[in-house]
């Protein structure tokens, strides 16, 4: 038996926890599974792809700190993970260019909520003292969704073509929509916040990390890019580029977390989750633009890591140093 006067370690997870998580990895591994091969779901190639969805997260981000805050947080994130399901079956079914602009921009949107009210509920369902230790894991589980997802758009692809893909994608993000139905999270009264913000959006105090964190996302983002088309057992060390977001998320975590105030902890995270999926997209973006070969790419790649560890190691750490505030 303990003894009374042993005081127990404060536990990590509340009940929900495990199916956030789960449902943290199934929506991050639904998207990146489809995202490398997005521009090919219209009925011609849209090379627009990419930046409308990234124009679609930008126009939901600023209003993430009111949609949490004045609605049930698990049906913010019930409705974003409908929406994505749905946009990802129009994707698959529908052939207008019209119908699949407005698609993609809205899954961007929806992708954004989900992400930004996923983060809420994992808060929520952490215990107060070990809330950085629940931000870590979270985000291992969404970034080993990044890179299976990537990785199971190889194989799909390879196996069954884009349609199955796109209906396998939305299957996934129901099943996650399924484990968050059941779960019960305490309400939370509305405070007043604005419509329009920069709560759980973007931290001003994290952006020079942001852009770092951004531009080693790149990078990732051109190696995904590029998985079907050229890599073989000779470009090992690039594919280990997927896996360093990982490795490092728990020193990410801790930065952006120390840079931001108590009220902040959300906001802080989701820009570090914002800058890896900006950068990533981008990344994915350049190789359908640019059409160039594989391997000039991958020198971009070599450049883009080099700059972002070296900017980290005389920059960004010093920056942190000076701006942390807990």
């Amino acid at each position: 038996m303990k003894k009374n006067n042993i005081e127990t370690k404060p536990r990590l997870s509340l009940p929900g926890f495990r199916q956030t998580n789960l449902t943290g990895f199934l929506l991050y591994f639904s998207v990146y599974a489809t995202l490398p091969s997005l521009p090919y779901s219209g009925a011609h190639a849209l090379s627009s792809t990419y930046l409308l969805f990234t124009i679609g997260m930008l126009l939901a981000g600023p209003f993430q700190g009111y949609l949490v805050d004045a609605f049930r947080r698990r049906n913010v994130l019930l409705y974003a993970l409908a929406g994505i399901a749905g946009t990802t079956l129009g994707l698959a079914y529908l052939s207008d260019s019209l119908i699949h602009v407005a698609l993609i921009l809205l899954q961007g949107g929806c992708f954004m909520t989900a992400v930004s009210s996923s983060l809420t509920l994992s808060i929520d369902v952490t215990e107060s003292r070990r809330r950085t230790d629940g931000n870590i894991t979270y985000a291992i589980v969404t970034r080993t969704g990044i890179v299976t997802g990537i990785l199971a758009n190889y194989f799909i692809m390879e196996a069954w073509g884009l349609y199955r893909l796109l209906q396998l994608s939305a299957l996934i993000i129901l099943a996650g929509w399924m484990l968050m139905w059941r779960v019960q999270v305490t309400f939370h009264a509305p405070i007043e916040v604005p419509r329009f913000g920069l709560d759980r959006f973007f931290l001003p105090r994290a952006w020079l990390p942001a852009v770092d964190i951004a531009l080693f996302a790149y990078a990732g983002g051109i190696v995904a890019a590029l998985l079907p088309l050229a890599f073989g057992c000779t470009d090992l060390p690039y594919l280990l580029l997927l896996l360093l977001p990982i490795a490092a998320s728990p020193t990410l975590v801790k930065m952006f977390v120390r840079l931001s105030h108590h009220c902040q902890r959300c906001t802080a995270n989701v820009t570090l989750y914002l800058a890896t999926d900006l950068g990533m997209i981008a990344g994915m973006g350049t190789v359908w633009q640019t059409g160039e070969g594989a391997y000039s790419l991958l020198t971009t790649v070599g450049l883009a890591v080099s700059a972002s560890l070296l900017a980290f190691v005389l920059g960004i750490v010093p920056y942190y140093r000076h701006k942390r505030v807990r």
